[in-house]
């Protein structure tokens, strides 16, 4: 898949700014950070992929921008696609 600049820019920016408004936990300013994984250690945000990659256009797009990048190798090298955490189940199911 070989996508024009301008349809790719579009998308990445749609992607990113869809991610930025719906996809990401933010601690408000006046309440404590969240407690992170390893002892003593706190974040202010956390993403969540998974509004997004139920949204039908921001998966779309994101397979599009995936294969628009990867086709190439894969076609010389097949590679396998896993992933982690719930979150990885649509957008695997998209990517293929």
């Amino acid at each position: 898949m070989n996508l024009q600049d301008d349809v790719r820019l579009y998308m990445w920016d749609w992607v990113k700014q869809y991610t930025n408004d719906y996809c990401i936990e933010r601690v408000p300013p006046d309440e404590p950070p969240m407690p992170g994984f390893s002892k003593g250690s706190f974040y202010t945000y956390q993403f969540y992929l998974r509004r997004g990659l139920f949204n039908r256009t921001y998966l779309t797009y994101c397979g599009m921008l995936f294969w628009d990048r990867f086709a190439d190798k894969f076609r010389n090298q097949p590679f396998q696609i896993a992933g982690l955490e719930t979150a990885s189940t649509p957008l695997i199911v998209g990517l293929l």
